[in-house]
């Protein structure tokens, strides 16, 4: 084809790189028609604005008040724990420190097992109170203070609770042997049991379980708390520091909150064979029920319809029936080992449990519970015929 000759275009000029931002004006063309708005849309965009400051400042005060009341839960729940620790000390240990003066059969070394360093962990949580009462005032309370405390005293807490609860599983045993060889301290506790709303047992495991509140109440203090207040950082580290405390402990908490469980549960049944339940460390307990069954002795001989009361642990199955006498929920009737026993699942809401002397069968209200208890059974090894 005919014509001139083809050339590259002339290059566009490029502006430098900052021109842009000193000169924003520059980057449109006088030829552009400039963006104008009405005063209506000027209206609206200033409501916008208006309300997205509005909508900061309301979170950010709520925040400020959640930060508040998550700090306020510490020293609030702390002063409660301490009344209830006061309360062992003046309710249980002094009185039977009393007893055990007079008594043969309990003395004062059973009772320094059965309460370890109670003294220690009220001396600690009393400190832990001044400590951190200079930083609560009228306005907002000085989180900076407050991370503060926990982060130096973590090696005290840590030092603390890991006795007393590396010594629980040993309180449990002696309080259990104390009320079963000491008439004078099982008589207390009955009358005790009259007037408190606790058992000794579940004021005992308050101090387990204190530690793991720590963490979870530093934590939600730091959840409101903006990343721009002072302090925040050292709420940060002071999580860190108690985090590893309750890691420490957290494995030795699990396996006492399992005896202290099997305990109060024992403690409901009468009659059990001296030497018959051992707190063994690898026992667990599993659930426990009222339930009606029919019972069919070996030999053929049937009994009545009855309600029987199922304990179930990881290794053994207590079969319990109502007391009569009152002093106890249930009496001891029979204790199997789980590798003695067999299960059939039958189609309505109806177990055979199948043991060495005693064949049950169990009925439930429906089929949900029944597979429950199938679920129970199978954590402990037996797997249900059909």
């Amino acid at each position: 084809p005919s014509g001139p000759p083809l050339t590259a275009p002339p290059p566009i000029p490029m502006s430098p790189r900052n021109t842009l931002r000193k000169h924003p004006s520059s980057y449109f063309s006088t030829a552009t028609p400039s963006l104008k708005l009405t005063e209506a849309e000027i209206a609206k965009v200033r409501n916008l604005q208006k309300h997205i400051r509005c909508y900061n400042a309301g979170s950010a005060l709520k925040n400020l008040r959640m930060v508040r009341l998550a700090c306020g839960e510490i020293l609030t729940t702390e002063k409660k724990y301490l009344e209830n620790l006061e309360m062992i000390k003046t309710e249980y240990r002094d009185p039977l420190q009393t007893i055990a003066l007079n008594s043969k059969s309990i003395g004062d070394g059973k009772l320094s097992v059965i309460f370890s360093n109670l003294e220690f962990i009220i001396s600690v949580s009393n400190d832990l109170i001044s400590q951190l009462s200079p930083n609560f005032g009228d306005g907002l309370p000085d989180v900076a203070g407050i991370a503060s405390v926990f982060a130096m005293m973590a090696p005290t807490l840590r030092y603390t609770y890991t006795r007393y609860i590396n010594n629980y599983d040993q309180s449990l045993k002696t309080l259990r042997w104390a009320r079963e060889h000491s008439p004078e301290l099982s008589a207390f506790l009955e009358n005790k049991a009259q007037t408190q709303a606790l058992s000794l047992g579940a004021f005992l495991i308050m101090p387990v379980q204190r530690l793991p509140k720590y963490e979870l109440l530093l934590r939600e203090c730091l959840r409101y708390t903006p990343h721009n207040v002072d302090g925040h950082d050292m709420l940060v580290e002071a999580m860190t520091v108690v985090n590893e405390v309750v890691m420490f402990i957290n494995e030795r908490k699990r396996s006492v909150e399992n005896l202290s469980k099997i305990v109060e549960v024992l403690d409901t049944v009468s009659g059990l064979p001296e030497g018959l339940f051992s707190l063994d460390v690898s026992r667990y307990f599993i659930g426990d029920a009222s339930i009606k069954c029919h019972s069919l002795k070996k030999g053929g001989k049937s009994g009545k319809d009855k309600v029987k009361h199922f304990i179930l642990f990881s290794d053994l199955l207590l079969v319990c029936k109502k007391e009569a006498k009152k002093q106890k929920l249930y009496r001891h009737e029979n204790t199997v080992k789980i590798s003695d026993m067999y299960l059939q699942s039958l189609p309505e809401p109806v177990m055979k449990l199948i043991l060495p002397n005693t064949m049950y069968h169990l009925t439930f209200d429906n089929a949900i519970e029944r597979d429950g208890w199938l679920r129970h059974f199978e954590k402990c090894g037996v797997t249900p015929s059909s």
